[in-house]
This record gives C-alpha cells, sequence and structure tokens, in this order.
C-alpha cells in the first residue's frame, strides 16, 4: 500500500508543478471531490496496480486514471478548454520520469484518452486519460 501512495504523492507533485497546467485549473483532487468544487479541476486515482517479479526485482505496473472537468466560461467552450487542460498533463506526465520515495520510475508512458459525455450536468465537459507507470524498488 505505501508503494502506491509513494507513487499518488509523486503525480500529484508532478502534476502541481507544471505552470502551464496550474494556470488551467482550480485544484488537482482525488477519487473523490467534494460536491461544488470550482471547475475546472482533474482528478486522478490509481485503477489497477500490479506486483511483479521480474528477473528477481519487485516490479509494480500502475494504470492512472486522470479525468479532466471544464465547463464554459465567458472566452471558451468547456469541451476546449478541457482539451487544453487533457494537453497540459500529457505534457506534464507522458514519458517524464517521476520522483518516487524508495522507488525508481521506469516509466511513465500515455496509454489512452477518452472524451466523455456521461455527466448528468451536460454543461461539464471531461476527458479521461490514462498511464502506465512502472516502478521498483531501490
Amino acid at each position: 500500500m505505501q508503494k502506491i501512495n509513494n507513487i499518488k504523492t509523486a503525480i500529484y507533485n508532478k502534476l502541481n508543478g507544471d505552470a502551464t497546467l496550474g494556470a488551467l485549473i482550480t485544484g488537482i483532487y482525488g477519487k473523490k471531490v467534494k460536491p461544488g468544487v470550482a471547475l475546472p479541476y482533474i482528478r486522478f486515482f490509481s485503477v489497477v496496480a500490479t506486483p511483479q517479479d521480474s528477473f528477481s526485482e519487485k516490479v509494480t505496473r500502475d494504470l492512472l486514471q486522470v479525468d479532466c472537468y471544464a465547463e464554459d466560461t465567458a472566452t471558451k467552450i468547456g469541451s476546449q478548454l478541457v482539451g487544453e487542460i487533457s494537453s497540459a498533463v500529457y505534457g506534464a506526465l507522458n514519458e517524464n520520469s517521476l520522483t518516487i520515495t524508495d522507488y525508481e520510475s521506469i516509466c511513465c508512458q500515455w496509454t489512452a484518452t477518452r472524451e466523455l459525455d456521461d455527466l448528468e450536468d451536460g454543461d461539464v465537459s471531461r476527458i479521461n486519460q490514462e498511464y502506465l507507470i512502472i516502478v521498483h524498488a531501490t
């Protein structure tokens, strides 16, 4: 469990430290976001974490989901803004190294992007991205 928490901390730090992303959103959250939080924001969480023995080293593969949310503003439509947020997340995470306490980051790689319109509030746009994170103990 500690390894997953360390990975989440590293992801948060990477996203929170990105100036381009920070200029576009009001916050970065875990899986649960309290009702009434101001848009636009992102949330991220682990979808699957799989420990593996590989060449006698402990390796973990973690599939991370990042959801980007935005709504229409006075100057941009929500789908345009959420696209910009998604691009900033991609720039911050894809093929960039992560600083993870007690672990070495082997890979942080984008695997999928989906534009979704399954929210009850039709004025909110969402893009979902997935990243493969592979780490091993140092």
